[in-house]
């Protein structure tokens, strides 16, 4: 049995990894997450650390939309378009069993 490409999907693959990268997408994500939560619970601790760090998250992102070279920041505009043409798929309605006896 033949199974075409466009039903095997990417992760499945043994070539799972964004190409030109060490590391996963989820690795990566999880790393800066990380950095990201440090900064937050110190910054926290005072208004003067929170106005300053609000201040440079919005010069890094900023920033991150500037850079274009065909990373991340290149696939997370695909990404945002196919969201669009997903459909959401939900479980099936629960029924009774045959000869379960309930009415």
């Amino acid at each position: 049995m033949l199974i075409l490409d466009k039903y095997i999907l990417r992760r499945w693959i043994k070539n799972a990894k964004i190409e030109g990268s060490s590391q996963s997408v989820m690795a990566r994500h999880g790393m800066l997450a990380h950095k990201a939560s440090l900064l937050v619970d110190d910054a926290s601790l005072t208004d003067a650390c929170i106005k300053f760090l609000m201040g440079e998250f919005d010069s890094l992102h900023i920033k991150l939309k500037d850079i274009d070279d065909g990373g991340i920041v290149g696939m997370s505009k695909n990404r945002s378009s196919s969201w669009v043409e997903t459909q959401v798929v939900c479980d099936p309605n629960a029924i009774r069993t045959k000869g379960c006896g309930t009415f």
